[in-house]
């Protein structure tokens, strides 16, 4: 399956529901020309979808800046336990 995308809209052949020409069809050899949005089927459901969408999104990255360690993996042990902690203890070793 190949899909292909041209540079400009084609006036004759336009099928794009969500956006459709202003000012009618643009005459032919025009520079320029005016598209205009459509509104949505179901509002609703549209506002929907975007609001869990942006509540998942602001869900994980809070559970991302909570917790480091998904991110750069299980931090290293700073302080070694076998390593003596003072003079004596190491003298006596």
């Amino acid at each position: 399956m190949e899909l292909s995308k041209g540079s400009y809209l084609c006036a004759e052949n336009y099928d794009e529901p969500a956006f459709e020409f202003c000012n009618g069809v643009p005459k032919e050899g025009e520079d320029w020309y005016e598209v205009c949005g459509t509104p949505y089927d179901n509002y609703n459901e549209y506002l929907l979808v975007i609001s869990l969408i942006c509540a998942l999104g602001i869900t994980l990255y809070g559970s991302l800046i909570r917790s480091p360690r998904v991110l750069m993996g299980k931090p290293k042990d700073v302080h070694n336990t076998n390593t003596p902690k003072s003079k004596k203890e190491r003298k006596k070793n």
